[in-house]
């Protein structure tokens, strides 16, 4: 079975709606949505947090350990 496909637009669409909604943004959230694998949604995980603009705030921009 292979695993689906996901992409960094889908991660960073979740992502938004998350941080829209006033939840934390985690690999795991992400992966309970999306599924596929976790490494692929950690880097594009990474990958939306190095995108987002300064005034997010520190809150938002820092990975939480250990789901970042």
């Amino acid at each position: 079975m292979a695993e689906r496909v996901v992409t960094d637009e889908m991660i960073f669409a979740v992502a938004d709606r998350i941080t829209a909604e006033g939840g934390k943004v985690t690999v795991r959230v992400i992966w309970a949505e999306l599924g596929g694998s976790m490494t692929t949604i950690n880097r594009g995980v990474q990958r939306w947090r190095l995108n987002l603009p300064p005034e997010a705030g520190p809150d938002v921009r820092t990975p939480l350990f250990p789901d970042q």
